[in-house]
């Protein structure tokens, strides 16, 4: 009798038995997660459409306001070029940053950081680490 089950459908039948085995495990454990994002799903579809066109609006904006700040930043950096003070540079960027909102974003904040610290490196050969452009940031904020 095991002589006519051949590896092949062997490994079918074993891989069917975890992939069931799996299913029942999640459902035993994550029925509460399960039944949340279902409800959570449904009631998305009938009232967020109007919601996901605000919240793609509003990042897209976000996103155009974030390109404006870096082509000023770029200015200023390729303004200054290399005989740029590092306390100088720091106070012209911080002018361009005082009435934008990004930089309570995480990941805006990021990208402006790293922005500065690669062409400020490239284009004024002044190195700015990531810490003190955060501490530069929170001062001109408050």
């Amino acid at each position: 009798m095991l002589e006519q089950i051949t590896w092949s459908s062997y490994w079918i039948a074993a891989i069917i038995l975890l992939v069931i085995y799996y299913l029942v495990v999640a459902l035993i454990f994550f029925r509460s997660d399960i039944t949340k994002g279902m409800k959570r799903h449904l009631a998305a579809g009938r009232s967020g459409d109007d919601e996901d066109n605000e919240e793609t609006t509003s990042g897209e904006d976000g996103f155009k306001e974030l390109e404006s700040i870096v082509a000023k930043i770029k200015a200023t950096l390729e303004e200054a070029g290399k005989e740029a003070d590092k306390q100088e540079l720091l106070v012209k960027i911080g002018e361009n940053l005082a009435g934008y909102s990004g930089l309570d974003t995480p990941a805006f904040r990021v990208a402006i950081n790293n922005y500065i610290i690669g062409y400020a490196e490239k284009k004024c050969a002044l190195h700015f680490e990531e810490d003190e452009l955060n501490k530069y940031w929170e001062q001109i904020r408050r």
